[in-house]
């Protein structure tokens, strides 16, 4: 979005719903998320054909990209990063604290390695240079939309791991809608 000359900003969000136990927040979600799961199921097809058909004919066929990532629910920075080479992901979970808590899983016991910073980076679409004795890629621009929800106990797990002044909670939306009436038939 660009709020004026020399100004822009990202359209990038990170939404949070937190609201109490059987509020209706899963249902919600559901309702959004099952746009990128058709999406996922119809791009995954089309490039396993498109795999398929090399693989028959490696001549007559261009070889496909990256295996196409629109949407996860869980992941490692590490995976996260390779996802990001076929483009846009939106990162959506049911409880954004399994999110925090999973950061740094992999990294020996130490207290969430740097996977918080490197999510804050994607944030702000921080261009990504991976060099690795097997591996090297780049990344221009990442975009890693985030979208889920929260019950109210467990809202301190988004600064699991680390300072508060991080910046990583203050990227977040948190909306916190209020309480539904019970309606029982």
């Amino acid at each position: 979005v660009r709020i004026m000359e020399g100004w822009t900003e990202s359209s990038c969000l990170w939404a949070v719903c937190m609201a109490g136990s059987s509020e209706g927040k899963s249902p919600a979600l559901n309702a959004v998320m099952n746009f990128y799961l058709d999406k996922q199921r119809e791009l995954l097809r089309e490039w396993e054909d498109a795999k398929a058909a090399h693989a028959d004919d490696p001549e007559g066929t261009q070889k496909p990209g990256p295996r196409p990532t629109l949407y996860l629910t869980d992941t490692t920075i590490e995976s996260l990063r390779r996802d990001l080479v076929s483009g846009p992901v939106l990162y959506g979970n049911d409880e954004l604290s399994a999110w925090c808590q999973q950061m740094g899983q992999y990294k020996s016991g130490k207290a969430g390695g740097a996977d918080k910073a490197a999510w804050t980076s994607f944030w702000s679409h921080a261009s990504v240079s991976i060099g690795r004795k097997t591996d090297s890629f780049w990344l221009e621009e990442p975009f890693v939309a985030v979208a889920g929800m929260l019950v109210p106990g467990s809202a301190h797990h988004l600064n699991y791991q680390g300072p508060d002044e991080d910046g990583f909670v203050h990227r977040m939306l948190i909306a916190c809608p209020p309480p539904s009436a019970m309606i029982f038939s």
